[in-house]
């Protein structure tokens, strides 16, 4: 694949902004990971109090 005569600056700012979309989607998914991972850990604490409770 020949990129098409674009000037450098385009491409930077083109690379940046893919960088930024990936960034943003991987905090994303981390934040959507640790949100699910916190729902699952409290779930069964809860079951634990109420039992010894």
């Amino acid at each position: 694949m020949k990129s098409k005569n674009t000037s450098p600056g385009i491409q930077i700012q083109h690379y940046i902004t893919k960088k930024i979309k990936s960034f943003c989607f991987l905090r994303l998914t981390l934040y959507i990971c640790i949100v699910v991972y916190a729902i699952i850990v409290s779930c069964p604490n809860k079951d634990n109090k109420n039992k010894i409770g």
